[in-house]
């Protein structure tokens, strides 16, 4: 089986990463976070995020856990949150975002999956008077492969700070998102009014560690609570942190997104080449979306590709996912046996 364009969860980790883990086992520290790796994270992630003071930062294991913290740490119980129908703390997570929260999550309307914000705005007014700890989620890239535009993003993020609410960023691919519009991580962050994040590290590179970031104390203070409240503070934290350091050091974490993205367009424009073929959403990241005729997919599944269906966009819709690793010779080899060559 050929899981190349499966996901980008399915590519292997970076060197830089699994060295980071060689360079982090030697001697005796303490555990859960009382570490120098843990220290010096801090450090980095405040500098690479450019932020005004110290963010706080929460290394954890997983990106459905780093949701489910997220939005912990910016609502209450009884509260709502706010997300595009197709969220993956809505669609994929099996209601642990509410379980954890104790929230109702509504899901509201946009085009390739981005929050509409006059749908906010009706959501809002539909649900007034809003419950206390109420948030809004959005994700960039989205479940459809869009990016958000900081103008985007930040009329969204001001109608949710107008009502009250505190903003989480599902940032699992964020850093395709910032490779596609020219930008820091300031600037799809803190700048654009975000006021946690959920790092996505594992699908660019990561070996098996995510983070949560807030960027106000007060959120921070909350986020570390709760870590502690529901028993996800590692105890051998170092070995995140060491993988994150790396992750986020030398831009990194920029390389090895631009490659995941130009992969996807050298792919994209491959697909538009193959009579049939159809891309059904923009190819804004390192995610495509196309309509494949049965004879092309016949052999796609012949070849052993795994791919997703995605039926929401059509019957004959799968996903395409390139990531850091992918090479030129893999997406010759996939437009091959998809021409019948």
């Amino acid at each position: 089986m050929n899981y190349d364009f499966a996901s980008d969860n399915t590519a292997p980790a970076a060197a830089e990463i699994v060295a980071s883990l060689a360079g982090a086992n030697t001697g005796s520290v303490l555990s859960y976070g009382d570490d120098p790796w843990t220290d010096r994270l801090r450090d980095i992630a405040t500098l690479a995020f450019d932020a005004p003071r110290p963010v706080g930062i929460v290394p954890i294991l997983s990106g459905k856990l780093a949701n489910h913290l997220s939005l912990a740490a910016v609502t209450e119980p009884g509260g709502l949150s706010f997300c595009h129908e197709h969220a993956h703390i809505l669609i994929d997570e099996n209601d642990g975002p509410a379980y954890v929260t104790r929230c109702r999550l509504v899901g509201l309307s946009g085009d390739a999956d981005k929050i509409d914000v006059a749908a906010l705005r009706k959501a809002i007014a539909r649900e007034s008077p809003l419950p206390s700890g109420s948030a809004l989620s959005i994700t960039n890239v989205t479940e459809a492969g869009g990016v958000y535009s900081l103008d985007q993003m930040q009329a969204l993020n001001r109608t949710a700070h107008d009502a009250g609410m505190l903003v989480h960023l599902d940032g699992a691919r964020v850093s395709n998102a910032a490779v596609s519009l020219g930008c820091d991580l300031a600037d799809i962050t803190w700048r654009a009014a975000i006021d946690i994040l959920s790092l996505g590290a594992t699908k660019n590179g990561g070996l098996g560690a995510e983070a949560v970031l807030a960027f106000d104390p007060a959120v921070s203070e909350r986020l570390v609570a709760i870590q502690l409240l529901l028993g996800h503070a590692p105890s051998k934290m170092r070995f995140l942190s060491a993988q994150l350091i790396a992750w986020l050091e030398n831009d990194g974490w920029r390389t090895r997104a631009a490659h995941a993205n130009a992969a996807a367009q050298r792919l994209a424009d491959g697909l538009c080449s193959i009579p049939g073929v159809e891309i059904v959403q923009p190819v804004d990241a390192n995610l495509i979306f196309a309509a494949l005729p049965p004879d092309i997919r016949a052999r796609l599944d012949a070849a052993g590709y795994y791919v997703y269906l995605i039926p929401m966009f059509g019957e004959t819709v799968v996903r395409l996912v390139t990531s850091w690793a992918t090479t030129d010779e893999s997406i010759e080899q996939l437009l091959r046996t998809l021409f019948g060559a």
